[in-house]
């Protein structure tokens, strides 16, 4: 009896040994059933008190969607979570239970960062990129998570927890699993980061790793590439580890613009729809008729007919062009339409050519904000409107640097 409860108990830790070996030796996106997937985007419900169903009512709903190389495959429509956004076991809590709970972690190659960083204020730095995400590589494989959550995760705790902060509005997220051999994704995302200028809270970034690829050495020592000559804007593509192409938008503060205007809309040469948090100071932008591509503000989201929210409950940011018969994008996005967002660095990462993931976004739109007639300007003059949107916006600041000074003499 003796022997065989020692054979049960040899047994036992072998399967735990095994488990934590799969652990440590990959890391991915995951699905609520805690198994691999190459990327999975993700929204998070605002907390609804009305509603008759317990995790909106308590703000812990969330719906996602995991997109395939094959728009056939792609879900035509969100996935309720079944688990509570709380849970570890929910997709976010897959996701990160493993790099948040595992003591050997600190041979992961981990970038933390947040504008609104856990264990501080609600306010939002005013410094550095508006922009929210992780980097986690290990093994052959990694994730990369872009999200909208303020002060989230937590890294000092040993379990994942999600912020109580953070339940009363809707967010948005996006995670993608990418192959640590993939030189081009990998540098890529180097270059984003670069670019935009992330608050890192919470870095490890291993010897190894480091000797790999040399490009994120500069997360670790803090320091900057300065140079005059260096862009305020990049469009770069990289690739899930099954091969799915994504094009990620980076912006410093120089950049000075829009980035749904005057970056995605003009790189597509199309018109988009855009959800963002349109609250507080800043200075909120309209829906944009004025110049070559038109974007338009979405006012408020349903899902089903018993939950619909208006965007003032919602700090998910993402856009979508308006035809998908001519290219459906779906892009998720760091930045909110605000006009203090301009001299903030951040980016978006987008995915063309599903129409069933175009269609999810698209039929969750409820209502959106049309262009105020007397901010379309030249309607008479076509031919102005083909003019690129950041010619005009040039154009705006000239004027208002040349009233600045006519007024500085008027005082003297």
């Amino acid at each position: 009896m003796m022997k065989m409860i020692q054979k049960l108990f040899q047994i036992f830790i072998l399967i735990i040994a095994y488990n934590r070996m799969i652990t440590i030796h990959t890391l991915s996106c995951m699905n609520e059933k805690g198994h691999p997937v190459d990327s999975f985007i993700g929204y998070k419900v605002p907390k609804l008190e009305k509603s008759n169903d317990s995790l909106v009512r308590n703000g812990l709903q969330y719906l996602y969607v995991i997109p395939s190389s094959s728009s056939s495959s792609t879900s035509r429509s969100w996935t309720f979570g079944q688990r509570s956004l709380n849970d570890s076991r929910s997709i976010l809590g897959a996701t990160l239970k493993s790099i948040l709970k595992n003591e050997n972690n600190k041979h992961y190659n981990l970038i933390f960062y947040n504008d609104q960083k856990p264990s501080t204020r609600t306010r939002s730095s005013s410094t550095g990129a508006h922009a929210k995400g992780i980097l986690a590589m290990y093994g052959k494989t990694g994730f990369w998570l872009l999200h909208s959550i303020p002060q989230f995760p937590i890294v000092s705790d040993e379990s994942y927890e999600y912020p109580k902060r953070s339940l009363n509005n809707g967010q948005s997220f996006i995670c993608i699993t990418i192959s640590i051999d993939d030189r081009q994704t990998m540098e890529n995302v180097a270059k984003h980061l670069s670019m935009m200028r992330p608050n890192i809270y919470s870095i490890n970034l291993t010897k190894n790793f480091l000797r790999k690829y040399p490009i994120y050495e500069e997360f670790v020592d803090k320091k900057r590439h300065k140079s005059n000559r260096r862009p305020n804007q990049l469009i770069q593509t990289i690739s899930s580890a099954n091969h799915l192409s994504f094009t990620i938008f980076s912006k410093n503060h120089k950049f000075n613009h829009d980035i749904y205007a005057d970056l995605i809309a003009q790189h597509y040469q199309d018109d988009f729809f855009a959800q963002s948090w349109r609250n507080g100071a800043g200075e909120v932008l309209p829906s944009d008729c004025t110049y070559g591509y038109k974007i338009f503000n979405v006012n408020s989201i349903k899902i089903r007919d018993s939950i619909q929210w208006p965007y003032r409950e919602d700090h998910a940011k993402w856009t979508i062009s308006v035809d998908h018969k001519r290219r459906p994008i779906v892009c998720l996005v760091d930045l909110n339409r605000m006009r203090s967002q301009f001299s903030r660095g951040g980016g978006a990462i987008c995915l063309e050519s599903s129409a069933n993931l175009w269609n999810v976004f698209k039929s969750s739109i409820y209502d959106i904000e049309s262009c105020p007639a007397n901010k379309v300007r030249f309607p008479s003059l076509d031919w102005l409107s083909s003019l690129p949107q950041r010619a005009w916006r040039k154009i705006d600041d000239v004027k208002q640097k040349c009233g600045l000074k006519k007024s500085k003499k008027k005082e003297k």
